[in-house]
C-alpha cells in the first residue's frame, strides 16, 4: 500500500512539474542591493539624496532557454515616458533564477514623482510584472 501510494504522490508531482506556467516572483526595488545585485527588501519610495542607481530584481521561474526578456524603466509625469529598456535572452533554463537591472541617475538628478518598472517575459503564457515607486 506504501509502495502505491509513493508512487501516486511521484506521479503526481512528475506531472504537476511538467505543466508549470511562467512566472516572476518576488519583485523589487530598491537603492541598496544586496552583493549580488538583488534588492534584499522592497521600497515604495526612495530619497532622491540617497539614490545613486534604481535597482530591481525578481525571480524567474519555468523560462526555457533562449527565452527574450525585457525590462523598461518609467517616469510617470504628467504623461508616461518611456526612461530606458533592456532586453536580453536567457542562457539557460530558468528556474527560480534571480534576475535584476539598474538605472543610473540621470546627469540632473531624479525627477520627483512616480516611476515603475516592467518586467516582460515573451512567451505565452507568462505574466508580465509591473512595480510602481516614487523617488521623493
Amino acid at each position: 500500500m506504501k509502495t502505491h501510494f509513493f508512487g501516486l504522490v511521484l506521479l503526481a508531482f512528475v506531472t504537476a512539474s511538467c505543466n508549470l506556467e511562467p512566472s516572476i516572483d518576488h519583485l523589487r526595488v530598491c537603492n541598496d542591493p544586496d552583493y549580488d545585485m538583488t534588492c534584499p527588501s522592497d521600497k515604495t519610495v526612495l530619497k532622491a539624496s540617497e539614490t545613486d542607481k534604481l535597482y530591481v530584481s525578481a525571480t524567474i521561474s519555468h523560462v526555457p532557454k533562449n527565452t527574450e526578456m525585457s525590462i523598461t524603466w518609467y517616469y510617470l509625469g504628467n504623461e508616461e515616458s518611456v526612461i530606458d529598456e533592456i532586453t536580453l535572452r536567457t542562457d539557460e533554463d530558468m528556474v527560480d533564477m534571480p534576475v535584476y537591472s539598474y538605472l543610473p541617475q540621470p546627469s540632473g538628478g531624479w525627477l520627483t514623482g512616480t516611476y515603475k518598472v516592467k518586467i516582460d517575459v515573451k512567451m505565452e503564457n507568462a505574466p508580465e510584472a509591473v512595480k510602481e515607486f516614487s523617488i521623493e
